[in-house]
């Protein structure tokens, strides 16, 4: 739970969120979450696993197309 409390309070203060997961229906949940809790928020959610470097970089890359730029990552496990 630690990676939504902390998604939630990034974008309390109006973050940009892009949540990852490897279960894309986790992180789909959380995204509705977030949106419901800060309705005016951009948030995101993809599938990816974070153990493999490849999906970490598709992430990163992922937030710099969506959202511009990449001020922080935070990895952990949202399930």
């Amino acid at each position: 739970m630690i990676g939504l409390e902390s998604s939630l309070l990034f974008a309390q203060e109006g973050a940009s969120v892009l949540l990852v997961d490897i279960n894309i229906e986790v992180a789909q949940r959380a995204t509705e979450i977030v949106k419901r809790k800060h309705p005016d928020s951009k948030v995101l959610a993809i599938k990816a696993d974070v153990g493999q470097e490849a999906d970490v970089k598709a992430a990163v890359d992922t937030a710099a197309k969506e959202f511009g730029r990449l001020d922080i990552m935070v990895l952990s496990i949202l399930s």
